[in-house]
């Protein structure tokens, strides 16, 4: 019998207590999938980890606002912090979508989630957790918030 490292999912967007923050993604199995050999995800490419839904937004967001040296000091942090890439299976996508469909742009919903946000909404439904944000979109969905500022 293998031993499974048992971990706990969230997003760095989602308060993990004693666990590393995770992005959301697909990682490779290793070995013993398929013969012994590693299982490879057809979507990795060269790009590697940049090819998750939610980094590639942190990313994307980083050069447009501050260039290279940005996402790559970016880049540098999530490495140094040990920050891990989460599974983003077909169970989250359909959260995502279904967030999209009730709180997104062009829902009409006062929560106005762009793509990036929904992806967050869906590992934190999925996997049961509450998310970290800041700013007032997520106050109107029905996510858990890992942070309540004290009343004034």
């Amino acid at each position: 019998m293998s031993a499974r490292r048992q971990t706990r999912r969230c997003t760095t967007r989602t308060a993990c207590s004693g666990d590393r923050p995770h992005l959301s993604g697909r990682r490779d199995r290793g070995p013993g999938a398929r013969g012994g050999r590693p299982r490879r995800d057809p979507r990795d490419r060269a790009g590697g980890d940049d090819r998750r839904p939610t980094l590639v937004e942190l990313q994307a967001v980083l050069e447009h606002r501050g260039g290279v040296d940005e996402a790559r000091a970016a880049q540098n942090l999530l490495r140094s912090a040990e920050v891990e890439v989460a599974d983003f299976t077909a169970r989250h996508a359909e959260v995502a979508r279904q967030a999209y469909r009730d709180y997104g742009r062009a829902s009409g919903h006062p929560a106005r989630l762009n793509l990036g946000d929904c992806y967050a909404y869906a590992l934190a439904a999925v996997a049961d957790q509450p998310l970290l944000f800041v700013g007032d979109d997520f106050v109107h969905t029905d996510v858990r918030p890992a942070y309540l500022p004290p009343s004034a």
